[in-house]
């Protein structure tokens, strides 16, 4: 393990973690929060309103932190609400739900943070869960913006941000999962 990882678990089951296992897991969904909160500060709003909302994600990554608030990294996988059911290019891509069956991890970028440390968590997060799984980085992570592009900017507005393009945090993906596998 490059990084730590805080165990910081919401409370199951709740709207945001129903405590449901994952059968497997089929690939990740690339998050960033929208807000300047940090990983800690996120995963503590979502535990206030637990049941407040159907929504979540399973990591939240900043430049100091890595917080896994439902199982997925740390310990065996469970659902997590992080895109609408509705939509359908997850089916179409994945043939599942990525409710039920990818991983979903969110990018903090704070206003006086080191977001380079920020993005470089959030690189090794999701190459670390593309080992851990045994998935493809090249074709196993999608953007939120991609599985519903009429609501969702996301993971490319927080990359943008800090200077970076959706493109190149697939490919930064890669190196590092490459790297960790010592093919480089």
């Amino acid at each position: 393990m490059k990084y730590p990882i805080t165990e910081q678990h919401l409370t199951a089951p709740s709207e945001r973690r129903p405590g449901l296992k994952m059968d497997k897991v089929l690939f990740i969904v690339a998050h960033d929060t929208g807000n300047d909160l940090g990983a800690r500060h996120n995963v503590m709003y979502q535990q206030k309103t637990v049941n407040k909302m159907k929504a979540s994600a399973h990591i939240f990554v900043d430049d100091k932190d890595i917080v896994e608030c439902i199982p997925s990294i740390v310990n065996d996988p469970e659902v997590a609400w992080q895109v609408r059911e509705s939509k359908p290019y997850d089916n179409q891509m994945y043939g599942e739900d990525a409710n039920y069956h990818a991983i979903g991890v969110e990018l903090s970028i704070k206003p006086r943070g080191n977001n380079e440390e920020a993005y470089k968590r959030y690189i090794w997060t999701l190459a670390y869960l593309c080992y851990k799984y045994g998935l493809n980085p090249k074709t196993d992570i999608v953007g939120h913006h991609i599985l519903d592009p009429k609501r969702k900017i996301d993971p490319e507005n927080g990359l943008r941000k800090i200077g970076k393009t959706y493109d190149q945090l697939l490919q930064d993906v890669v190196k590092e999962y490459e790297s960790c596998i010592g093919l480089h």
